[in-house]
């Protein structure tokens, strides 16, 4: 299997990660994309006659690259892809690597969810901490570049400041001063403690200071924070322990080539607005497992089922909107958690968040 690709997709990616805040049932979450293989010919697709969105992957038995890839027999004698055992050895790879993430999936699902167990526990951030510190001292990068490293982290904060300069012109001088002097302590202060985590000491009276000077500010300025945002509120539950934060990995196959389930939508664009057309004309399409509702949950088949997606033009289209549709789709996301999210129910599941993305798409 070829080495994995993490994509970014979701709200994050499209830049609209803020509209969660409008909900107060709304838990931080960030989507990943990782790929498991690659699909080079048409006819490995066998069509869903109910269902267009979803297809079984019959697999190419020539290309080695996808030869390890989990398998299942079909009724008819084909063999296909088995998207649910993928996903449950995605889940066995992360369970590995996340010791403090607890994550299930189902045929149902596509992703593999994700929630953090411990949301900064001491013992486990010592546990992570040393797990770190061995690993990357053990690393090329670390031993060849470590003098690097070392100033990098000494010179990050400053940097950081100034370019917020230019970003905080508009700010009044007097607090303008302060809250310069504040993000530069604070950045300082984390990236000492992480520069701990591979073996570089620090200065325990430097550190102590930036962080009483850190919390002063926060004493000083608090009056001006809106404690009544839902944006406020939603950090608030976070930081104080109420939410656990998730993450959810979905295992996906590139196609190599363009489906055709996709050309009545490039052909409109390549009408309508063929500046983006140019953009998006080359992007890939993904496969993802997901059960088609078609066949009995209870059959072998529903393991077979893939579901076409279309994040990469999502994500492209996205972030090349304007700033009114910026705005416009971000006023519909914040309504759908506001006043949708997990509180409508279609066919039996509370309404994805993806319905209103691709409404107003």
């Amino acid at each position: 299997m070829a080495e994995n690709v993490v994509i970014d997709s979701g709200s994050a990616a499209e830049g609209q990660y803020e509209a969660k805040y409008c909900s107060p049932l709304s838990n931080p979450e960030l989507d990943k994309m990782i790929f498991r293989g690659e699909a080079h010919k048409p006819e490995q697709l066998l069509p869903n006659l109910q269902s267009p969105a979803f297809v079984q992957i019959e697999l190419d038995q020539t290309d080695l690259k996808n030869i390890d890839l989990p398998i299942l027999l079909t009724s008819t004698n084909k063999l296909c892809i088995d998207g649910m055992q993928l996903k449950k050895q995605l889940l066995n790879e992360l369970t590995l690597k996340f010791l403090h993430v607890d994550f299930e999936t189902s045929i149902e699902k596509a992703s593999i969810q994700g929630k953090v167990n411990y949301v900064c526990k001491p013992e486990h951030i010592l546990i992570n901490l040393e797990l770190f510190r061995i690993s990357f001292s053990q690393s090329h990068l670390f031993n060849q570049q470590r003098d690097y490293i070392r100033q990098w982290l000494i010179n990050v904060p400053n940097t950081i400041v100034t370019l917020l300069e230019k970003k905080l012109e508009q700010i009044p001088s007097y607090i303008k001063s302060d809250l310069l002097k504040t993000i530069k302590n604070a950045f300082q202060i984390a990236f000492q403690l992480f520069g701990t985590s591979f073996g570089q000491a620090f200065q325990e009276q430097v550190l102590n200071d930036k962080i009483l000077a850190v919390l002063q500010y926060h004493e000083k300025h608090k009056h001006l924070v809106n404690t009544t945002s839902e944006k406020y509120n939603s950090l608030k539950r976070l930081f104080t322990r109420q939410v656990e934060p998730e993450i959810d990995y979905v295992p996906y196959l590139k196609l190599t080539f363009t489906p055709d389930i996709i050309q009545p939508f490039l052909n409109r664009f390549k009408s309508n607005r063929p500046n983006l057309f140019d953009k998006i004309k080359c992007l890939p399409v993904y496969l993802i497992p997901k059960w088609s509702r078609t066949v009995s949950l209870e059959t072998e088949e529903a393991k077979l089922d893939f579901r076409y997606s279309f994040s990469a033009y999502e994500t492209e289209i996205a972030q090349r909107r304007s700033k009114v549709e910026q705005v416009l789709n971000n006023v519909a996301r914040g309504l759908y958690y506001k006043y949708l999210n997990k509180n409508l129910i279609v066919d039996q599941q509370y309404l994805p968040s993806y319905f209103i993305k691709t409404s107003v798409l």
